[in-house]
């Protein structure tokens, strides 16, 4: 089990569109569906990979004007989604995995 795992798979959702759509079918709220699909493709986290992924991006301070900008752009990298994520609940920082890099998003 590994944060380089649940860091992979979120890559590969945001950039394959047949892996983004059966990860939004599974649903941001399933950890354990996405942690079994993510197995299926080779990949292998658990909740406390979670938990250290989103300690890992939580915020410190402001954001910088990068990072503005690529938030009013439309542009979310699954790291910083799950950001956005680990403030609401960490239990759910699946949702860093399943973000798009596409206007449409989720």
């Amino acid at each position: 089990m590994s944060v380089a795992d649940l860091k992979a798979y979120g890559k590969r959702a945001a950039t394959d569109p047949a892996v983004r759509q059966k990860a939004k079918e599974i649903g941001v709220q399933n950890v354990k569906g996405q942690a079994e699909y993510a197995r299926t493709l080779g990949f292998t986290f658990d909740t406390d990979d979670m938990d250290a992924l989103a300690r890992e991006v939580r915020p410190h301070g402001e954001l910088s004007e990068e990072q503005l900008s690529a938030v009013a752009g439309g542009i979310a990298t699954s790291v910083a989604v799950a950001v956005a994520t680990a403030g609401v609940a960490v239990g759910t920082a699946v949702t860093a995995v399943t973000a798009s890099t596409s206007a449409g998003g989720w």
